[in-house]
């Protein structure tokens, strides 16, 4: 089912290890142990450990395995890295990145908690901290984590990005899209290049909330340039023109991201919206007709249409 205000959200549910306070996040008469960060195969650490070596050393060794797609060998290497050096907070935020990569978000909160610890106004790891607040949605949290990010570099195009998400779910849709926009112009020597199509995407849906559907259009379809396999981008594309009553355009765009009975339900749920009763029923039956089985969510739907507009059925 589609929903009104809340597409532009990263995917929720996972649990997240707390994240401390920047200054003090645990206790500073214990050393931390680096090895907690490290969850991969056994055999890796074996094969690593063969020969000893310098931390800049292993530090080297990660960059070359994370750039040849080898997390598991990359994240021994830092966390091995992290022993020699006795701390190091560029490495724990690359090894905060792999764990966010790999859906660890309690070890990437760890890693961005002890990077905090060693330098607490470090822009990656305040970045990383707020964007993992944002996922468990303690917006206040990530707010502050995020701006204070953006204090120390103007160039963080994921923070920019979190806050401008979070002023689209306080309804200022004018500073989120001002958010949007200056990422989208980052320049190209920034260390990290945005990712334009969720960029253009997002900037599409704050027009779209705001009421300007057609320049929304025209970012949602700048977006698909950009990224073709943007998944929210033709959800999008699809609410707009089911709201437009531009069916069959509605009903392709969806049809990329979906298959045809939950595509026929989305439209009807937008019709419903719209306070468009009979367009709604007559989507939700062709769901329901294409999948009787198993399409609960269509007849409940039809259900809620038929109080609607005072029907039995």
């Amino acid at each position: 089912m589609l929903q009104r205000h809340m597409s532009l959200i990263l995917t929720l549910g996972l649990s997240l290890a707390l994240i401390g306070c920047a200054s003090n996040p645990g206790r500073d008469d214990v050393a931390p142990e680096y090895s907690e960060l490290y969850n991969g195969e056994m055999q890796v650490a074996h094969e690593a450990g063969q020969h000893e070596i310098t931390s800049e050393e292993a530090i080297a060794n990660g960059d070359r395995a994370l750039s040849e797609g080898n997390t598991d060998r990359a994240m021994y290497e830092y966390v091995h890295a992290l022993e020699l050096s006795g701390g190091d907070s560029g490495v724990l935020n690359k090894i905060g990145g792999i764990h966010i990569r790999l859906g660890n978000l309690a070890l990437a909160a760890r890693a961005y908690s002890l990077s905090l610890k060693l330098d607490a106004e470090n822009p990656a790891a305040l970045e990383g901290a707020g964007l993992l607040f944002l996922r468990e949605r303690r917006y206040e949290d990530a707010k502050r984590h995020l701006t204070v990010a953006l204090e120390r570099d103007p160039l963080l195009w994921q923070s920019l990005n979190g806050l401008g998400m979070m002023a689209d779910l306080d309804g200022d849709h004018v500073k989120a899209a001002a958010y949007y926009r200056q990422a989208l112009i980052i320049p190209p020597e920034a260390e990290q290049q945005p990712d334009n199509a969720v960029l253009l995407n997002n900037l599409g849906y704050s027009l779209y909330l705001s009421g300007d559907w057609q320049h929304a259009l025209q970012y949602f379809h700048k977006a698909l340039n950009y990224n073709p396999d943007l998944d929210r981008a033709w959800q999008n594309l699809g609410l707009v023109y089911t709201r437009e009553g531009e069916y069959d355009r509605a009903l392709d765009a969806f049809r990329r991201v979906m298959d045809k009975p939950e595509a026929y339900n989305n439209i009807g749920f937008v019709c419903m919206i719209n306070q468009d009763y009979d367009q709604a029923a007559y989507f939700f039956k062709k769901a329901i007709k294409l999948s009787p089985t198993y399409y609960v969510k269509a007849h409940e739907n039809l259900d809620r249409v038929n109080r609607l507009r005072g029907q039995d059925g």
